[in-house]
Formats: structure tokens, sequence, C-alpha cells
């Protein structure tokens, strides 16, 4: 789906959260989308 590409920040979150497992809560209930962006990434630097 070519088009799903240009996906939300927070859909990429989610995206990336699924893929590696994490918990749901993680991503979805940050105060933040730069706070949901770091902790994606030091999961992803982990």
């Amino acid at each position: 789906m070519v088009e799903d590409i240009q996906c939300s920040e927070e859909c990429f979150v989610e995206y990336v959260s699924e893929l590696l497992f994490l918990p749901v809560d993680i991503t979805s209930h940050g105060p933040t989308a730069f706070d949901k962006r770091e902790r994606v990434q030091m999961q992803l630097a982990a």
C-alpha cells in the first residue's frame, strides 16, 4: 500500500512499537509527539 507511506508521526510510532512488541501505552499516552519519538529512539538504540 504505497499511499500509506505518507503516514502521520503517531501512526509511524505505533507501527514501530508493534514491530518492536512494545506496550501500546508507551506510545499512545506520551505527553507530546517529541516524547513519543524520544522513547522510540531509546528503544531502537537499546
